[in-house]
């Protein structure tokens, strides 16, 4: 005979943040782009108090500065490994195609970061939370070569577009890509 408890668990974690935790992270500088759980908030509000930024976000689209910063020198990283293996000798090309590699992957992982899940990321920087909460927490974690097939389409035809409009990564991925829309799941 198994023992069956006559009450119900309710894992607190799932319920809606609390007017308190959403005013903590207004504090903190993020305006939550969609309905957080109290686990959520509890997780990013430990994050960002882990990661502080006196940086108020810009007016324009409510990301940060150091965001848009970040985010900007990892695709000049890109570029820099790319101009280095052009120029490179054939005894260089070999180490300089394995930090172009290098690169390119920490540029995928960073926009990837920002639509996983706070606990998920393998980054949980302020940057990568800061574009969680404001964009990418309405998407489903794309796929590697999406992301990168993402970047290079924005890199192509938007000089900067991740330096002064981050949110057109997002706006791609919900264009052309719809069912990773959380939203429509």
């Amino acid at each position: 005979m198994t023992f069956q408890p006559s009450f119900r668990v309710i894992d607190w974690t799932d319920e809606p943040a609390t007017e308190g935790q959403l005013n903590s992270l207004r504090r903190l500088g993020y305006q939550p782009a969609r309905p957080l759980t109290k686990g959520w908030a509890a997780h990013l509000i430990r994050s960002v108090e882990a990661h502080p930024q006196n940086e108020q976000a810009s007016a324009e689209n409510g990301v940060r500065e150091v965001t848009k910063r970040q985010a900007h020198l990892l695709r000049q990283a890109v570029e820099e490994a790319e101009r280095a293996v052009r120029d490179a000798t054939k005894d260089e090309a070999e180490e300089l195609q394995r930090l172009l590699r290098v690169a390119i992957r920490k540029r995928q992982d960073f926009w990837t970061d920002t639509c996983r899940d706070p606990p998920q990321m393998r980054d949980c920087s302020t940057q990568v939370l800061d574009l969680f909460m404001r964009y990418g927490c309405r998407f489903v974690v794309p796929a590697g070569e999406l992301v990168q097939d993402i970047l290079n389409a924005l890199d192509l035809v938007i000089p900067l577009w991740d330096r002064y409009q981050p949110e057109l990564f997002y706006q791609t991925l919900e264009v052309n890509f719809p069912e990773l829309d959380r939203l429509f799941l």
